[in-house]
């Protein structure tokens, strides 16, 4: 087997409440959280859609002090509307939404644990684009 590129297949965002950080993901993007491992592991795997939908789910797991935490972008349907629940459930917006050439918007926010996250909605141009590379 010959790996062509290298992707992002999984993501861990470290957390000072593992229980509050999963509240906030899963009312504000509706993601669903299983506890993995067993004993006094606490390793939450996240599911973050459907597996035909495009895209990576990962895990919450405690804050370590020498793990760097890294940006991850979650995409959604409409930013503006997005934005506004993530305010709503303890976030914070800290770069509105900007524009990113023909491919969409972005904007990043702090979550309930301080990790940086960014937002995007993709044009329609670019939704296009992704579905014609799929179909290749």
């Amino acid at each position: 087997m010959v790996v062509k590129t290298s992707r992002i297949t999984h993501f861990e965002l470290g957390a000072k409440d593992t229980k509050r950080a999963m509240r906030f993901y899963e009312k504000v993007f509706g993601w669903r959280f299983q506890k993995w491992g067993s004993g006094d592991v606490e390793y939450w795997l996240a599911t973050t859609g459907d597996d035909e939908d495009i895209g990576i789910n990962g895990a919450i797991m405690p804050m370590q002090p020498n793990i760097p935490q890294m940006v991850n972008t979650i995409g959604v349907e409409n930013i503006e509307k997005a934005s506004k629940d993530i305010e709503a459930n303890g976030g914070k917006i800290i770069q509105p939404k900007m524009q990113v050439g023909t491919m969409g918007s972005v904007a990043y926010f702090l979550d309930t644990e301080g990790v940086m996250m960014g937002i995007f909605e993709p044009s329609e141009e670019s939704m296009r684009m992704a579905r014609e590379r799929m179909n290749k």
